[in-house]
């Protein structure tokens, strides 16, 4: 409740003031730019899996299948009315031989992995559709990933009203920078979730989405200077029909209790009543560095939380801590190094908060919150299979006893990555992580399990044939959660614009 009324006022307080134009050219001319991207992919490996980090963090392109290849093409419009109002259309097409080991195998497999229209006014972006965006503070490529919303899953179709990008406060001399958004959305996975259940599964149909987001950012105007982020999410998978229970509580005031977090009504779940209507999952985000003309080195946490013990930071321990730092060096432009931590989950038990019609009992509410699992949205937080957040907790698409969620939400984990440029047209990135896992509270294994992956890519432009890019990776595992494999994948991929009216103003391709 607190997180969007501070995104109200903060909107409402912008919306009235005088916010300046986008930044660069003031011209006002208006023009019409349609950009295009074609691509060609395909992987092989050793096992019948694609390893590990080669299809994470792809927007789902990239199948758990091994064996794979695909077709992508998109066209996106971008109009400037003028400098404070544009509008921008995309449609993304993709086509593979296979989904995944437990959908669509060696299937032909066509979706339209973007959809989407947006109006920028100002600050604001309002935008319908399912799009390819990352807010996060951690790295989209080098980074393990973002904690509730990676680049790990497909985008999910939303309505979504945001201050997309750091944008300065009035009155504050640039030194507060805010951003954030606020959406409702729709899960398209009924079919998916369909092909892996029995008559003896529960599941849930035609579930949605909600999520909201505020960040702070102080930082002087000059070019070298300290800066602070601070930002809290949260997210909620609500409505829907049960399998065994019916349709879920989905109405106007039920949005309002989601938007809120506060507890059902009679119609819902006994457990929704006691606790919150529907999975509530989020996290508190902090990043502080130093920022120089020509080097940045900063430090972050993302902290978790399920319900109020993580909230109120009973499970401190949990989240993602690291150290990111770019160089003015051609050869090493940045580095990334990060701790993953989730088995603390405020403990291995779970109380309740309070009772049904005994208020004088009460404790802390929490403990075995076992991180993306849900008691009765047990498809957990993935989309197809995938985990929405960090994939290093596995995602369910790995299952192979049948069970739609994540076995194994208690892990320890250490992630690296750099990248830089190897000459003008050849640059580079690695990554490694290194993982153990200990099942979940619930379910422990009797043994941890451990997995090393890395991963090499190389992209190279070639210069007499502009914007083609040819892109090389190479992906190993080793250890006992991903099994040993090799594997290599190679990525053909042409993009461009053409711009209908002459004009100076800048705007990035597609």
């Amino acid at each position: 409740m607190k997180v969007i009324n501070l995104f109200i006022f903060i909107a409402l307080w912008l919306t009235q003031s005088v916010l300046p134009a986008f930044s660069g050219n003031p011209d006002t001319t208006n023009y019409i730019k349609v950009g295009y991207k074609l691509e060609m992919f395909g992987s092989a490996a050793y096992q019948s899996t694609t390893p590990f980090l080669m299809h994470s963090n792809t927007y789902g392109t990239v199948p758990l299948d091994a064996n794979n290849g695909g077709l992508r093409g998109g066209v996106n419009g971008f109009y400037r009315f003028n400098p404070n109002l544009s509008l921008e259309a995309g449609v993304d097409y993709l086509v593979r031989n296979t989904d995944g080991i437990n959908y669509n195998r060696g299937k032909i497999n066509p979706c339209f992995q973007q959809l989407y229209l947006s109006l920028d006014f100002h600050a604001f972006r309002l935008k319908f559709g399912s799009k390819e965006d990352y807010h996060s503070i951690l790295d989209p490529a080098l980074s393990s990933g973002d904690g509730m919303l990676s680049t790990n899953a497909r985008p999910i179709p939303e309505i979504n009203l945001s201050i997309p990008e750091f944008t300065a406060v009035p009155f504050t001399r640039g030194y507060l920078q805010v951003k954030g958004d606020f959406a409702a959305g729709k899960f398209m996975d009924d079919k998916y979730v369909l092909s892996l259940v029995n008559e003896k599964s529960s599941y849930v149909q035609r579930r949605l989405l909600h999520h909201k987001s505020v960040y702070l950012m102080l930082k002087k105007t000059q070019a070298q200077s300290f800066f602070l982020i601070l930002g809290g999410e949260d997210y909620a998978q609500w409505g829907g029909w049960h399998s065994k229970l019916g349709d879920q509580p989905q109405t106007l005031s039920d949005f309002w209790r989601i938007i809120k977090g506060s507890e059902g009504d009679d119609r819902a779940t006994v457990s929704d009543q006691i606790n919150v209507l529907g999975d509530h999952l989020g996290t508190y985000s902090l990043k502080t560095g130093y920022t120089h003309s020509d080097w940045e080195l900063s430090v972050y946490k993302q902290h978790f939380f399920t319900d109020k013990s993580g909230m109120e930071f009973a499970n401190w321990r949990d989240g993602i801590w690291g150290i990111e730092c770019t160089l003015p060096l051609p050869y090493l432009k940045k580095w990334v190094f990060e701790h993953f931590n989730s088995t603390n989950q405020s403990g291995p038990f779970h109380f309740p908060f309070s009772i049904p019609g005994r208020p004088d009992l009460k404790t802390r509410y929490g403990g075995g919150d076992s991180y993306y699992n849900h008691g009765l949205y047990n498809t957990g937080w993935s989309y197809f299979g995938r985990a929405i957040g960090n994939p290093l907790i596995t995602s369910p698409e790995y299952n192979t006893n049948g069970s739609l969620g994540f076995n194994d939400t208690r892990i320890k984990a250490y992630h690296a990555g750099i990248n830089g440029n190897i000459s003008s047209n050849l640059s580079y990135r690695f990554i490694a992580s290194y993982t153990e896992g200990y099942g979940t509270h619930g379910n422990p294994y009797l043994k941890k399990k451990q997995s090393f992956s890395n991963l090499l890519e190389c992209n190279y432009v070639y210069p007499k044939w502009g914007n083609w890019t040819f892109t090389i990776q190479f992906a190993a595992d080793s250890g006992d959660i991903y099994t040993n494999n090799l594997g290599f994948l190679l990525k053909i991929e042409k993009n461009g614009n053409f711009q209908l009216k002459n004009n100076t103003y800048n705007e990035k391709n597609y």
